[in-house]
């Protein structure tokens, strides 16, 4: 899994989900909000006809954060 830029807002930061081809708009996961210390991991499953679709993500945060 890659690393994304994420954009600074507050005490939050926007994390852009990857981008990965072709997106089904009516139910694509673009992003998440992340709390300082917070970290994303993405997961996505391999179709049939060779594409990637984002189906979750799991935020984990540092002890004491």
């Amino acid at each position: 899994m890659s690393e994304f830029t994420s954009t600074l807002t507050g005490e939050r930061r926007w994390v852009p989900a990857p981008q990965v081809w072709p997106q089904r708009l009516t139910t694509a996961l673009i992003g998440v909000w992340l709390r300082p210390g917070e970290n994303v991991e993405w997961t996505w499953v391999d179709l049939p006809d060779g594409t990637r679709e984002i189906v979750g993500y799991t935020v984990t945060a540092r002890p004491n954060a």
